[in-house]
Order: C-alpha cells, then structure tokens, then sequence
C-alpha cells in the first residue's frame, strides 16, 4: 500500500502545483490527502484494534485507489467520479471523528466503508475488473449510492439514516439472502473452485445480490463451471449461466430463476 501511495503522491503533488488544475480540485485533494493523513496516524496508534486497524487500511488504499484513477490521464471519462468517491470517503472519515459518536454507528460506518473501498478497487484489478463497460458502469452505480449511504448514516436528520441503515443492512445480509445462497449451492453442485465461490462471496459482500454476484462469477476461476452450468439444460439455472456467456452480466439479473 505504502508503494502505491508513493506513486499516487507524486501525481498529487504535480496536480496541486499545475496552475491548470481548477481551484475546486485542489481544495478536494487536499482535503482528502489531509484525512489520509489522520487516518494514517490511526493505523499507527498502539490503541487502535487489530480489527480496525485493517478496516482503515483498506479504506486508505480505497481512497489511494481513487486518487490514482482521479488523476488518470488515460481515464477523462470516469476521472469525476473517482474524486468525488475519493472526497466521499474522506468526509465520512471526518465525521468519525465527531465527539459523542456512538460506538455502533462508528462500528457499522467502518464496515461498511471497508466493503465499499473494496469494491472500488476489485473494480480495477486485473483479476475482477469487467470486461464491459456496461457492468463497470453499473458497479459504479451500486458503489456510489453504497458510499452515500454511508455517509448519511451520521445525517442528523434521523428519517435519513434510517434509511441509509436499513439499505446497508440489506447489503450486509447480501450473503444469507435465500436466492445468493441457492445460487451458491448450484455453483458448489457444479464443482466450482474454492477460489470462484470466494470471488462471488467477496463481490457479494461489497455490491450484494445479485450485482455483486453474477460480477464474482465472471472472473476467470469461474469461467469452467459457467460453461458447465449453461450447458446443464435439465436445471433451472441454465438461461443465467447462458446469459453470463452471451452478454454482459447486468442485463442478466431478469435471468435468474424464482423459487
């Protein structure tokens, strides 16, 4: 991570000094690389948990993740969202900080921010990135209302974080959902490998049902048991799996079989 940040700084640094960066954007870095820097420091205290200690790490590789792609020259189309994504999280962090926090809503902040910036770095790993960018764009969908979410949870307007709540609730019970657990109990008859069934449950875990599953089962440790699967006639689950093959995997949630 400490490499990464190394890299990403200097790409900070060159965009805070070029006069052509616009006032907003340098206000919104440096806000952000300022929270880094006290998250970091927590990361560092003896007092911090073991648990949270790595909560915070993935949240600061997150934020690392979307400054990087921020500041991509090679990426004008989605450079936006990554900063806002990026201010997003330091603002939440920020609020953390907040005297008289209750211990639950900073808890449950925390896990959740931690399976969002997840997310957005499967987005852009080698081995999870989708191939399309209709589902790119969907994962991006999913990810910023997650984020928002988040962030109400410390909105002073109760009416607000109940329902930021109760969404991050339902995503969090993502991988008890009867059908996710059907669905995973067809892979595990199709002999998925353990690392496929680990891929839908991270993605699961980070973009929930079905998004973040039919997303986990297009990585390549599952390609075999999709062919299996589609080819299996006699199941219910068949039209999904030929749809995995055929198209991208968000137009293929209508495919997914009703009890």
């Amino acid at each position: 991570m400490k490499e990464g940040l190394g890299d990403t700084l200097e790409k900070v640094q060159a965009a805070l000094k070029d006069p052509g960066t616009p006032p907003e954007d340098k206000a919104r870095i440096d806000k952000v690389l300022t929270q880094m820097t006290s998250t970091l420091r927590t990361i560092q205290d003896p007092g911090t948990t073991p648990e949270e200690k790595a909560q915070l790490t993935t949240i600061v590789a997150g934020m690392t993740e979307a400054l990087r792609i921020a500041l991509d020259e090679e990426a004008p189309a989605t450079s936006k969202w990554y900063s806002m994504r990026a201010s997003d999280m330091a603002d939440t962090m920020k609020g953390l900080e907040a005297p008289g926090l209750p211990p639950e809503t900073r808890a449950l902040t925390l896990a959740h921010l931690e399976s969002a910036s997840a997310g957005l770095m499967a987005l852009h790993a080698p081995q999870s990135e989708p191939e399309k960018p209709q589902d790119a764009k969907r994962v991006r969908e999913v990810l910023e209302e997650n984020f928002a979410s988040v962030k109400s949870l410390q909105s002073p307007d109760s009416k607000e974080r109940n329902r930021a709540k109760g969404k991050l609730d339902r995503l969090h019970g993502s991988l008890t959902d009867p059908e996710h657990r059907r669905f995973v109990e067809e892979l595990k008859r199709l002999k998925a490998p353990a690392a496929c069934l680990t891929s839908v449950e991270n993605r699961t875990r980070e973009v929930g049902w079905a998004d973040g599953s039919l997303w986990g089962v297009t990585e390549q440790s599952c390609a075999d048991t999709v062919s299996a699967g589609a080819a299996d006639t006699s199941s219910d689950w068949s039209p999904l799996f030929r749809c995995l093959e055929q198209k991208p995997f968000s137009q293929c949630t209508g495919t997914v079989p009703k009890e």
